[in-house]
């Protein structure tokens, strides 16, 4: 937690809730210097004593707006290094296999984490130090009295104790749930023409139904323990306040203490009482964002190379290549592969038999369990590669940045790319700086390849990947996409199972897997 927070905001809110927390017993102490003043009939040292309590009755209002403010400022810098931090993290990677999750985490957890352990801790401090000034009136007054009225708090602050644990339990399965509404709501709305296409509207609202019931079932759980502990609370707080109240009225009559006394000692036990309440509830939340903090912990740091120098790729070699999952179970047994610069190569094979397993270790996402894979001769050196897979890497942006992802290019080495990936028809009609919504859903199929193939002709990637990447395109521009990238200078490994026999031609060699072997067909 302390690498999100900014040092001097979080001093500066420290300071000005411990001054904040100093606005009761000032309140505590002015009413019982108004009672002493009644007592004294002395008009012009009542004029001025008032006045001083109003300044600084002022003074502290402006404090507290000031804690807000500073509040607000700690929670925003939090927020944002939180932001900040998961885009440099593992994060990525784990977004990368489930989605809805990390976006639950930053839409729920993370909200939870601000309202219920961020703000309840600047409340924490404030409540201290309101206790122990209150105290320090109270006891200045009558020790005995003050005694009494404590001893009531102390017991009812045990009380949340009992509940701490169940409540974390409660909201981590709220936490969990609400990500289960999210992944569910995710599917449903990206597949919704299918749900309706096979008449399956029903069954999916009976199964959105159990979720929702579930999430709202243990939102209703946290929440109701934590009204159970505050009931018991209350029940020892309010039920037998006025008992001490009665004791000290009765040591005024007997003369024992002074009725500005009494009124110091009771106001200012209320509000050590009210305060110990306000500490176990705060206790309460806080516990119930402990297991969306470990969470956010969870996250590791990961150095991500962001300045990749283009590699010349001239052979790439797979080695006698042995991969599995499991150790007992091998997906690729002895593979051996060569690639040259330049090369169109097509992979085929039946579903499950590892193909993309054969990807991964050809782009280094995956190590092989035996064997070894060669670059231009050297083992354990990476190579830069563009990918055309069958969901298209499309951002919410203008036509520019999707081109080029932000760096800088010559408008020349942009016109040769959207030259070279067909795609200046488009760029004639609606501009560089048209804005391509959401997943591309303005885009045509082919729009979306081409401006795929555009990026990689810009970046000056010589290695390309097409992972089923025109499967979802009609055959006539199935084929003017594979024909640009096929008679292209680009190195190509490309899946598919529908490559027609006038495009078949175009690819240098042929190979199925099978069996966890290669075979080649040409």
């Amino acid at each position: 937690m302390k690498k999100f927070i900014n040092k001097k905001y979080f001093t500066l809110s420290i300071l000005l809730a411990c001054l904040s927390g100093l606005e009761l017993p000032f309140g505590t102490w002015s009413y019982s210097e108004i009672f002493a003043l009644i007592t004294e009939k002395n008009i012009p040292n009542t004029i001025k004593m008032i006045t001083i309590i109003t300044a600084a009755q002022v003074l502290l209002v402006v404090i507290k707006y000031l804690n807000t403010r500073m509040l607000n400022r700690n929670i925003a810098c939090f927020n944002q290094n939180v932001r900040e931090y998961l885009m440099k993290s593992n994060f990525i990677e784990i977004s990368e296999n489930n989605v809805s999750k990390q976006i639950s985490f930053l839409s729920n957890d993370l909200n939870l984490i601000e309202e219920n352990y961020f703000k309840q801790l600047f409340q924490l401090i404030s409540m201290i130090v309101t206790i122990i000034g209150t105290l320090i009136i109270a006891v200045g007054n009558s020790f005995l009295l003050t005694l009494v009225f404590i001893s009531f708090a102390i017991f009812s602050s045990i009380i949340p104790k009992f509940f701490s644990k169940k409540t974390a339990q409660q909201s981590n399965n709220w936490s969990t749930s609400t990500g289960t509404y999210i992944t569910f709501m995710s599917d449903f709305l990206k597949n919704i023409r299918t749900v309706l296409n096979y008449n399956a509207l029903d069954t999916f609202i009976k199964k959105g139904q159990k979720i929702i019931t579930q999430s709202t079932e243990n939102k209703r759980l946290r929440d109701n323990t934590i009204a159970k502990s505050n009931f018991w609370v209350n029940i020892f707080v309010y039920s037998f306040s006025f008992l001490p109240i009665g004791i000290g009225i009765i040591m005024v009559i007997k003369g024992m203490l002074t009725l500005a006394s009494f009124v110091a000692v009771q106001y200012s036990s209320t509000w050590i009482i009210n305060s110990f309440y306000s500490i176990n509830s705060c206790r309460n939340q806080m516990s119930s964002a402990k297991p969306m903090i470990d969470k956010l912990n969870s996250f590791k740091t990961e150095k991500f190379n962001t300045d990749v120098s283009n590699s010349n790729l001239d052979t790439l070699i797979l080695n006698n290549i042995s991969f599995g999952y499991k150790a007992e179970e091998l997906v690729l047994d002895k593979v051996n592969l060569e690639i040259k610069k330049g090369d169109k190569l097509l992979l085929t094979g039946k579903s499950g038999q590892g193909k993309s397993t054969l990807l991964n270790l050809l782009t280094g996402r995956l190590k092989p369990t035996n064997g070894n894979i060669l670059i231009n001769g050297l083992s354990n050196k990476s190579f830069t590669f563009s990918e055309v897979q069958q969901t298209s890497q499309i951002f919410n942006d203008t036509l520019l940045f999707n081109l080029t992802l932000g760096k800088k290019f010559s408008d020349s080495k942009i016109a040769e790319a959207i030259k070279k990936a067909g795609l200046l028809p488009y760029v004639k009609r609606y501009g560089l700086n048209a804005i391509i919504e959401e997943n591309g859903k303005n885009l045509s199929g082919g729009e979306k390849k081409r401006i795929e193939l555009a990026r990689a002709f810009l970046y000056e990637r010589d290695f390309l990947i097409v992972d089923e990447g025109t499967a979802s395109l009609d055959p006539t521009t199935a084929n003017q996409i594979h024909e640009m990238f096929l008679n292209s200078p680009l190195t190509v490994v490309e899946i598919d199972h529908h490559i027609p026999p006038k495009i078949m031609h175009l690819f240098d060699h042929h190979y199925e897997l099978h069996n966890q072997q290669l075979e080649r067909i040409f």
